[in-house]
């Protein structure tokens, strides 16, 4: 992706994360320079502004923008599509592990109560590193697997 990405709009990874969220679903429908710089800016602010979690998002409509507009990105049709499935594969991929581990949380939580109650009981320690903690230290709650046998 990033290879594409260093000929279709290579300015892209200065001015924002390419693994983002926001920048992925960006890529997902406009997955060069020229694509963007055939956008208008309310289409681009309508993709990142809304579900974006970083603190000036405008800022960074603005600087994709015009990053775009300077480019020196080579437009290609092919190299565009296969930008576009890869982006919205990883979104796709993104949202699964997302779903696999809230079910994994939820089993856990079950199994692992009375330890994730205490470890949640200290500052700064919130219920999914009293999770991630407990799985990795190995519990007696846990099922075991065939490999520890």
């Amino acid at each position: 992706m990033k290879r594409i990405l260093s000929v279709t709009f290579p300015e892209l990874e200065r001015v924002t994360g390419v693994f983002t969220k926001s920048t992925l679903r960006l890529l997902a429908e406009f997955p060069s320079a020229h694509a963007l710089r055939e956008a208008s800016y309310s289409a681009v602010a309508a993709i990142v502004i809304p579900r974006s979690r970083g603190r000036k998002p405008q800022a960074s409509v603005h600087a994709v923008m015009t990053a775009a507009a300077a480019s020196v990105g080579v437009a290609s049709a092919a190299k565009e599509l296969v930008l576009k499935q890869e982006a919205q594969l990883l979104l796709t991929v993104e949202e699964q592990i997302k779903e696999t581990t809230k079910l994994i949380m939820g089993l856990c939580t079950d199994r692992l109560k009375k330890d994730v109650e205490i470890l949640t009981s200290t500052k700064g320690i919130g219920e999914t590193t009293a999770l991630h903690f407990l799985i990795e230290m190995g519990s007696s709650q846990l099922p075991a697997s065939s490999a520890d046998n």
